[in-house]
């Protein structure tokens, strides 16, 4: 169904910005379609900003405190 982007079957819907599918203004998480929460957006957002001032680890324990 999705043959222009055979790498994520996921989301089809994808196929208009298949170069950069982490982009952080994209609203559907290409990586996690079914689980688009905000801890997700955020560290998209910081990983692409300023992951080398902020080392983010809330993006798997839902610990929203880049320093702890």
């Amino acid at each position: 169904m999705n043959s222009t982007n055979p790498s994520n079957p996921m989301n089809p819907s994808n196929s208009s910005n298949p170069s950069n599918p982490s982009n952080p203004s994209n609203p559907i998480n290409p990586m996690n379609p079914q689980r688009n929460t905000l801890h997700e957006i955020r560290f998209t957002i910081f990983s692409s900003a300023s992951s080398s001032q902020h080392p983010v680890h809330f993006q798997n324990s839902g610990n929203l405190s880049p320093y702890d």
